[in-house]
């Protein structure tokens, strides 16, 4: 059984990939499909490429914000408090403003 070489990733593609997630951080499958249309890869090896290099580099900290928390995807956020603590208060303060609570 022949193996199918596959071309490796550049630098380039993975920015396309980051800049993707960092507009829609909570939806990564359309990030994995939208990145997979514009560098002309398929969906699972943009997936996989997410999953197995760039959450296990210092490449992405993704937070995604919610009504009630701050949510650290993976492992990719360093584990000091005072940033989180922080985007924790102004965020309280937004949710406050926008719903009246």
């Amino acid at each position: 059984m022949q193996r199918t070489h596959y071309p490796k990733w550049t630098e380039g593609e993975e920015e396309i990939l980051l800049e993707e997630i960092g507009k829609n951080p909570t939806n990564l499958k359309a990030c994995f499909m939208a990145t997979a249309e514009i560098i002309g890869r398929t969906p699972g090896a943009v997936s996989n490429r997410y999953y197995t290099k760039i959450l296990k580099s210092d490449k992405i900290a993704v937070l995604t914000l919610g009504r009630h928390a701050v949510v650290k995807n993976k492992k990719r956020l360093k584990e000091t408090e005072s940033p989180i603590t922080i985007l924790k208060t102004v965020w309280n303060k937004i949710v406050k403003l926008l719903f009246n609570i």
